[in-house]
């Protein structure tokens, strides 16, 4: 049996090129360092997403895209750097290890050089394998932080001066008061172009009150409003065709009814608003009864001011009960033949929305309805009736309050922007501006999905480096390197713990070439097949003697001295 071959010789290590294993003395810096650089990067990326989200395009001189794009090449860059040397780290790792073969070396090299090999590596898996493939497929962050950062719309809030006239107290006339009624039949000239426009809907201008063009502001304006109370109660009808006695019902029922009310001579200050209304629709039941006090004060108004078509308005989210009552306001008791500041106003309500509806058994034709008035069929429920003659019995209607206060309230807005002037111009304060703008938006899932990736990557790659304090010196991947780690001929003269740049600066004036080399036949005294296990050998197997007999000349390829290689054919 044949022994194992035996080491030959090398240059002796001396205090220069001791091997120096150690945590401290071989921490692979360069590699840490392209690490933290890509956390960095990472960070970065991050705090420009968070930074950017709800930026106006405007502030960012370059997009955020722009910054993530330089952030993760930055980052990919500095990670394939780490893994390099990683790699490079693992090799000599694994090299210096009992048990290791020539292809183990082989696959270490091509795995951490080729990551389809990687993939495909199938028994061989192992973690270098795996790094190499996780590191391949890190740039996939790169699309994700481009899609985490996008355009939208955004409305933007920031504080602005408002100001608008607008009178606290109604004091010029509204209408006049007539005969001993006291009636209001007319408006003022002043006040009929403003009810006229409140009928029309118009829009109410505002174009000094200092709202930007492409903003809509907002904030609350003192004015003459109302302060309104309501009470509500039930009141029995019996609209059934026959009674219980048997007899026909003919009588009326007011299942509808609107009534806006002020008067000159009594609390001229307030004006009444009474409403009833059949809100089922059973024949017979309750009605329901509300009677609210518009009295005249001070109010708060929640108020919008619409820059682009310079209009201004109440707040369509808020009604009566949002105005901030500051005061309310006493009117004396008026004549006739005078002008009354409330007396037009309500008189402008009454008008247009006073209603009654009536409902009336007629015999054989069924039930009547008659309605005086636009509120009634605005608010009246058919859902329940199935023909119109029988069936007017179960007509019933929607609360109409809330609209009804609502355009009391709009009404009295309109008359104190009337009475304003630049006598009662004020600061409207605290306001706010809010325009659409375009901003940058963050999502923040494409966001989570880059970094945690880059993370994964970068705590992959660290954990490569494990065992490097076993190494004794700096290690590289320079053929070298290698081929002084094989004893090849050419540097036998060199040290053979030398770091790659001693090699280079030793043997830098060599000329070589690869080619064929003619040269005698080594001998082969390890004819055999060995079968090694824990550094020994269990088994070897004579095998016949191949190529040349010892002596005889054979050429074959090499890196060798240029002078003694015969060039290829090319």
């Amino acid at each position: 049996m044949e022994t194992p071959p035996t080491k030959g010789p090398y240059t002796s290590l001396d205090g220069n090129h001791s091997w120096q294993p150690g945590i401290f003395r071989r921490i692979p810096w360069s590699g840490i360092s392209a690490l933290f650089g890509a956390f960095c990067a990472n960070i970065a990326a991050i705090a420009i997403l968070v930074a950017s989200d709800g930026n106006l395009i405007t502030a960012w001189k370059y997009s955020p895209t722009v910054y993530l794009s330089v952030s993760y090449t930055i980052s990919n860059s500095l990670i394939a750097a780490a893994f390099s040397e990683a790699v490079t780290l693992n090799w000599w790792m694994k090299a210096i290890k009992q048990g290791t073969s020539l292809g183990d070396l082989h696959r270490y090299w091509r795995y951490g050089t080729a990551p389809m090999a990687a993939l495909l590596s199938g028994r061989y898996f192992n973690f270098v394998a795996f790094a190499a493939v996780f590191v391949a497929i890190t740039p996939i962050n790169g699309p994700l932080l481009q899609r985490s950062s996008s355009v939208s719309d955004s409305t933007i809030y920031s504080l602005v001066n408002l100001s608008f006239p607008a009178a606290k107290v109604i004091v010029r006339g509204t209408g006049y008061i007539s005969g001993r009624a006291y009636d209001v039949p007319l408006f003022t000239d002043e006040y009929n172009p403003v009810v006229q426009a409140y009928y029309r809907n118009d829009a109410m201008p505002a174009d000094a009150a200092g709202c930007p063009a492409n903003s809509q502001c907002s904030g609350r304006m003192i004015g003459a409003g109302l302060s309104a109370t309501c009470e509500s109660s039930t009141a029995p009808f019996n609209a059934a065709s026959t009674l219980s006695n048997g007899s026909i019902n003919f009588a009326t029922t007011d299942v509808f009814q609107s009534k806006f009310y002020w008067s000159a001579s009594r609390a001229p200050g307030n004006v009444s608003l009474n409403i009833q209304y059949k809100n089922t629709a059973p024949c017979t039941g309750n009605l329901i009864v509300k009677n609210c006090t518009l009295q005249a004060a001070t109010v708060r108004y929640p108020i919008v001011i619409d820059g682009q078509t310079s209009t201004i308005s109440l707040d369509s989210s808020t009604d009566i009960f949002d105005d901030e009552v500051l005061n309310t306001t006493e009117y004396s008791i008026q004549i006739y033949g005078s002008e009354t500041p409330i007396g037009g106003y309500a008189f402008a309500l009454s008008s247009r929305y006073n209603t009654i509806t009536h409902l009336m058994f007629s015999g054989a034709a069924g039930y009547t309805l008659s309605s005086d008035g636009p509120s009634g069929p605005q608010f009246a429920n058919m859902e329940d009736i199935t023909d119109t003659t029988m069936g007017f019995c179960k007509i019933k209607f929607k609360d109409p309050t809330p609209f009804l206060l609502q355009q009391a309230r709009e009404l009295m807005f309109r008359t104190a922007l009337a009475q304003g002037n630049s006598s009662t111009l004020q600061a409207i304060n605290p306001a706010s501006e809010a325009k659409v703008a375009s901003v940058y938006t963050t999502h923040y899932p494409y966001m989570a999905g880059a970094v945690v990736i880059n993370m994964l990557a970068i705590m992959i790659v660290l954990a490569m480096f494990k065992g490097y304090w076993h190494l004794g010196r700096n290690i590289s991947m320079s053929p070298l390197e290698i081929a002084r780690a094989f004893n090849a001929p050419l540097l036998a003269d060199q040290n053979s713990n030398a770091v790659a740049i001693e090699l280079v600066s030793g043997a830098d004036g060599k000329p070589v070439r690869y080619g064929l080399v003619a040269g005698p036949a080594a001998a082969q005294p390890h004819i055999s097949t060995q079968l090694w296990k824990g550094g020994e050998v269990v088994e070897m197997k004579p095998l016949p003697s191949r190529g040349p007999s010892p002596g005889a000349l054979q050429q074959h390829l090499e890196i060798a001295d240029s002078r003694i290689v015969e060039p290829l054919r090319t």
